[in-house]
């Protein structure tokens, strides 16, 4: 039985919705063109195509523009599924078993959630921006090898203090979503050099802030309902770059940090 595995009391209609999901995301890893014949090769694996991914090259190789290697799925590091209209059931079963990828591109899809298998990549880069999160899945926090996260405009109205596992992070931008606090796992990111949270609700910095004194090098905080800066903020001596509002123009702690000569304020 080839039947993918879905909910027995799925509509014939969300049945179609989900097989036509996963052709799509075969044919963009691919580059093949959807012909009758391709269609009807793919739906002969449904969930198994990575597992069976050697068998699948050999039958599709004919009908593609170029040459698929046989490890092309296996071996690969970098993969954009950015702009496909997905959701979470487009992304297939067995997505973990790419032991090579290092750069995920979801962004601009209508994903509301990640399948928690996702955790088990040791992705870099993982592009999340611009689709329906509401919070940030729990198998992002997994991922410990992660250098450069982005969750731009989506919908995050809180992250999570498991984000502190991700101790390789260089750059996080969580712009334009519905944040109304910073947690502190956040001040925990031993390698944190970028942070964004701007356009969003925050209305006060945490103290713990300074945690990220010896390495934060760039931190926009404009277009938030932040009125003061904590005691500490001028400990962040490693910042070259802060971007806030007007309002906090003249406050103590950013006084302090214009004595360093390699700081530039920008504001909003």
């Amino acid at each position: 039985n080839m039947e993918p595995n879905m909910e027995p009391n799925m509509e014939p209609n969300a049945v179609e919705r989900y097989r036509n999901s996963r052709r799509t995301l075969l044919v963009n890893i691919l580059e093949i063109k959807l012909t009758r014949e391709v269609v009807d090769i793919i739906n002969k694996y449904d969930d198994s195509w990575i597992e069976d991914a050697t068998e699948l090259a050999d039958r599709l190789h004919p009908l593609t523009r170029n040459r698929v290697d046989p490890e092309t799925l296996s071996e690969m590091n970098r993969l954009s599924l950015c702009g496909k209209n997905l959701t979470i059931s487009a992304i297939p079963a067995g997505l973990s078993l790419l032991r090579s990828l290092r750069v995920l591109s979801l962004n601009s899809n209508m994903l509301e959630d990640l399948p928690e298998e996702l955790g088990d990549l040791r992705l870099k880069t993982l592009d999340l921006s611009e689709n329906m999160l509401e919070r940030l899945p729990h198998c992002v926090t997994k991922i410990t090898s992660l250098e450069n996260l982005s969750a731009e405009r989506n919908l995050l109205k809180a992250l999570p203090n498991e984000i502190s596992k991700l101790n390789s992070l260089v750059s996080l931008k969580v712009r334009m979503n519905k944040l109304k606090a910073l947690p502190q796992g956040i001040t925990s990111l031993a390698s944190l050099r970028f942070l964004d949270v701007s356009d969003n609700k925050i209305s006060n910095v945490p103290n713990s802030i300074r945690g990220l004194k010896g390495h934060l090098e760039i931190l926009h905080l404009h277009n938030n309902c932040i009125k003061r800066l904590p005691k500490g903020f001028a400990s962040l001596v490693k910042l070259r770059r802060l971007v806030i509002d007007k309002s906090l123009h003249n406050h103590p702690e950013v006084e302090s940090l214009r004595k360093l000569r390699t700081f530039v304020t920008s504001f909003y």
